[in-house]
């Protein structure tokens, strides 16, 4: 984040509660990492949407797990078996729901 986007935010802040205007700012967190609902990553191709495949929702874990997702998920692009025999229901992205488009 840049201390422009910090300032932004503490200007809205201030308009949107004025009583933490004077608040002390500890540290700021981009949030950047996101996870899932059920803590667990989703990878692999949504059936939902055909071509969306998913590999994300590690939060923290993204820096350790993220180079293990991108090879099972560039092996099942190309129809490789799934490496090391990892079952990966669990991890299935639709378990939510599906990835169908919302209006606004």
């Amino acid at each position: 984040m840049t201390a422009e986007g910090i300032a932004i935010l503490l200007t809205a802040l201030a308009k949107l509660t004025p009583g933490l205007s004077k608040a002390r700012l500890i540290r700021t967190w981009a949030g950047l990492r996101p996870g899932s609902a059920d803590g667990l990553p989703l990878i692999g191709p949504s059936r939902s949407v055909q071509g969306l495949w998913i590999a994300g929702g590690h939060f923290r874990d993204g820096i350790l797990l993220g180079p293990l997702t991108g090879h099972i998920v560039a092996e099942l692009i190309q129809k490789q078996a799934t490496p090391f025999g990892l079952d990966l229901k669990a991890f299935n992205p639709d378990r939510f729901g599906g990835w169908e488009p919302t209006a606004l």
